[in-house]
C-alpha cells in the first residue's frame, strides 16, 4: 500500500503539506546532452590541457598544472564546480554542507595535497567536536558509538572495532593507491570480512596463556585493575562477545547488530549494502571513522573553494566554464579536441591533453570511438554500477537536536527507501553547540540519502510516492525528500519531543540531486578493475575517484596523478618524485 504523507507525528509543529521543495542539480540525461541541429562554433584558443569535470579531482588536477604554467581549461556540466563538495549560505547568514561532509587524517602525500590547498593546519583547524557519530537504533540514542555508548551497545560493536584496528595495524588496510598496494581484503564483501572478524578474534584469544586468563579473572574477582598489554586487549572483548552470542542461542555469527550500522554506512559512503562491496574499499573508508574526522562549516566544499580562489590567481588563470557540459572528445594524432555546449550553441576547442575528471561510466559514451581505442576498459565500464543521491537540506524552526554531529539512524521498520543518517549542520560553526548559533530561530539539517534500488520501478504511476524513474526528473527528486522528511517526522519528532521538550517544525526543503555520483567498488575492483580505469586513452588521461573509491581523499589523489602523468608528457624536466616544495615522494601510478 502507497504511504500517503498525512499523519502527523507527536512533537510535530508542521503540516507536512504546506512545506515548500526545491531541487538543485541535474537529472540523469544532463549528463548526455543533445547537440542534433546545434550551430557549432571552433574556439580560435587552444589549450595545453582541457580538463573535464569541475569536481575536486579535476579541480586539483588544475591545481597542479597551473603550478608549470599551463593554459588550462575546466569545464563542468553544473552551475558551479565542486561536485560532492558543495556548500551553502542561506538568505540569513547560515553556513552549512550539501553533499560530501568531512575528511580524514592521512599519509603524506594526501597531508602534502591538502597543504597545497589551503588546508594544511586541519589537524589544528577542522577537527569535528565529539561526539561526532551518534546511533538512533530502534528508537535508542547511543551518543559517540566507538567511545562514549562503545559498553552500551552490543559487544559485537567492540570486537568490530579491535579487530579493524588490528588489521590495520597488520597492513592488510592500505592507502591510495589501493591497487599498487595489499589487495588481500579486496577477494570478498564487506559483510563477509565482518563475519569473519569473530573467528579471528577467537584465535586471537586461543593464543593467550591461560595463566593470564587466570589473571585477569581473579583481578575481575577481585574487582582491581588488570594491566592488559598488546595481546591481552582481547580478553574482555572476546569473553563478552561470547557470553552474548551464547544468549542468542547458536546465531552462526553474532554480527548482526554491528552489520545494521555497516549497512547503513556503505549505503551512504559507498552505493549500496555491506554485502555489495569490496571489503578492501570498507575497511579504507571506515578505518578513520573511528578517530578524528575534519571538516568545516562549508562540509568539504571548503577545498573546493580554495582551489577555485588559488586557479583564479594563477599565471596564466586557469579558465573554469560552468553550464558547459561536454557532448564529445575526438582524439587527434597531436592532441584532442572537446565539444561542449555553450548556450544555445556548441563550441569546439583544441588542446595537447584532455583530463577525464567525471564519471568513468561517462567515457564510453563522450570519447570517440573509446571501445575500439581501448576494448579491455570499455569492458570494466560496461559492467560499472552506479548509485543515484541525494541530500535534502532541511531549514527548521530553531535548534531541536544538539548531542551530536552525525546520526545514524536504523529503525524498527527500516527499509533501503530510508536515508541513512542526518549531519547536525551548525555542529561546526558552533564547536559543538558550545558557542550560540548564528540565529536561534533558524536550525539546519542536512539529510543524506543513497537512493536503492527499491525506489525504481519500469512503470510508476505519478501519484505512487514510493516510485521513481531511471531519469531521476525534478518530480522524483521531490518524492524522495518528501519521503525523507516524512520519516524524520515518524522517527524523531517523538524523540525529540521526550528527551528534549522541542518540536520538529520544518520550513523549507533544499533536495540536492547527484545522480550516478557513487561508484560501486565490488570485490575484485582493486585487484582487476582500477588498473584499467586509470590507464589513458591516446591523449586522454582519467582523474576521477571511481579509479578507486568514491571518497574526497581519493578525488585529490586521482586529480594530482592525472596532473603528474601531464607533465610528464609536456614539460621534460618534470620528475613526479621531485615536485615543487614537496616533501614526500608520490605514490602515483605512471601512465604510458
Amino acid at each position: 500500500m502507497p504511504v500517503i504523507f498525512i499523519a502527523m507525528s507527536a512533537g510535530a509543529a508542521t503540516d507536512e503539506g504546506k512545506i515548500p521543495y526545491s531541487v538543485l542539480g541535474g537529472d540523469t540525461q544532463s549528463f548526455d546532452p543533445d547537440i542534433s541541429g546545434l550551430k557549432r562554433i571552433k574556439d580560435k584558443d587552444k589549450y595545453d590541457v582541457v580538463i573535464v569535470g569541475g569536481g575536486l579531482g579535476g579541480l586539483t588536477g588544475g591545481i597542479y598544472l597551473s603550478k608549470r604554467h599551463l593554459k588550462v581549461l575546466i569545464l563542468e556540466k553544473e552551475a558551479n564546480v565542486g561536485g560532492l563538495a558543495s556548500g551553502r549560505v542561506t538568505s540569513d547568514g547560515i553556513i552549512t554542507d550539501r553533499g560530501a561532509a568531512y575528511w580524514t587524517s592521512s599519509y603524506d602525500e594526501e597531508q602534502q595535497i591538502l597543504q597545497d590547498i589551503g588546508l594544511g593546519d586541519y589537524e589544528t583547524d577542522n577537527p569535528i567536536k565529539e561526539p561526532a557519530d551518534t546511533y538512533f537504533v530502534r528508537g535508542k540514542l547511543y551518543p559517540g558509538i566507538w567511545d562514549e555508548s562503545l559498553d552500551s551497545l552490543p559487544a559485537s560493536f567492540a570486537l568490530f572495532k579491535f579487530e579493524l584496528k588490528k588489521e590495520n595495524d597488520d597492513g592488510l588496510i592500505p592507502n591510495q593507491p589501493l591497487e599498487e598496494n595489499n589487495l588481500t581484503l579486496d577477494d570478498r564483501t564487506a559483510s563477509q570480512w565482518i563475519n569473519q572478524m569473530p573467528d579471528k578474534v577467537k584465535s586471537r584469544y586461543d593464543e593467550i596463556p591461560q595463566n593470564v586468563k587466570d589473571a585477569y579473572h581473579q583481578a575481575l574477582k577481585d574487582k582491581i585493575d588488570f594491566k592488559f598489554d598488546k595481546a591481552s586487549k582481547v580478553l574482555p572483548i572476546w569473553e563478552r562477545f561470547e557470553a552474548e552470542r551464547q544468549s542468542l542461542r547458536g546465531a552462526k555469527y553474532g554480527m548482526d547488530d554491528v552489520m545494521e550500522l555497516m549497512d547503513l554506512y556503505c549505503r551512504s559512503a559507498l552505493g549500496t549494502d555491506a554485502d555489495g562491496v569490496s571489503a578492501l574499499a570498507f575497511a579504507n573508508f571506515y578505518i578513520s571513522e573511528i578517530e578524528t574526522r575534519y571538516t568545516t562549516a562549508y562540509g568539504t566544499a571548503k577545498a573546493a573553494m580554495n582551489m577555485v580562489e588559488l586557479l583564479d590567481k594563477a599565471t596564466p588563470a586557469v579558465e573554469i566554464k560552468t553550464s558547459s557540459a561536454v557532448a564529445k572528445i575526438w582524439n587527434k594524432w597531436n592532441g584532442a579536441v572537446v565539444a561542449y555546449l555553450s548556450g544555445k550553441e556548441v563550441r569546439e576547442v583544441s588542446a595537447k591533453y584532455v583530463i577525464f575528471a567525471a564519471q568513468s561510466g561517462l567515457a564510453p559514451k563522450l570519447i570517440n570511438n573509446f571501445s575500439k581505442m581501448d576494448p579491455e576498459k570499455a569492458d570494466v565500464i560496461s559492467k560499472m554500477k552506479y548509485a543515484n543521491y541525494s541530500v535534502h537540506t532541511v531549514d527548521l524552526k530553531g535548534h531541536p537536536y544538539k548531542p551530536s554531529y552525525d546520526t545514524w539512524v536504523h529503525s524498527s521498520d527500516y527499509s533501503r527507501r530510508d536515508f541513512t543518517d542526518v549531519i547536525t549542520a551548525e555542529w561546526i560553526a558552533t564547536d559543538g553547540f558550545k558557542t550560540p548559533p548564528q540565529r536561534e530561530d533558524h536550525g539546519i539539517f542536512t539529510v543524506y540519502h543513497p537512493i536503492s534500488p527499491d525506489w525504481y520501478k519500469d512503470n510508476c504511476a505519478a501519484n505512487d510516492p514510493l516510485c521513481i524513474s531511471k531519469k531521476y526528473s525534478d518530480g522524483d527528486a521531490i518524492k524522495v525528500a518528501k519521503y525523507a522528511v516524512h520519516r524524520l517526522f515518524e522517527l524523531f519528532a517523538p524523540m525529540f519531543k521526550e528527551q528534549y521538550g522541542t518540536d520538529l517544525d520544518v520550513t523549507s526543503v533544499e533536495t540536492n540531486r547527484w545522480p550516478i555520483s557513487v561508484h560501486i567498488a565490488g570485490p575484485g575492483h582493486f585487484s582487476h578493475d582500477a588498473k584499467f580505469l586509470r590507464q589513458r586513452v591516446g591523449h586522454i588521461f582519467f582523474a576521477n575517484n571511481n579509479i578507486g573509491t568514491p571518497a574526497f581523499e581519493e578525488a585529490l589523489f586521482r586529480g594530482h596523478c592525472a596532473a603528474a602523468n601531464v607533465l610528464l608528457h609536456l614539460d621534460h624536466s618534470f620528475k613526479i618524485d621531485k615536485e615543487e616544495n614537496w616533501k614526500t615522494k608520490s605514490n602515483c601510478p605512471i601512465e604510458k
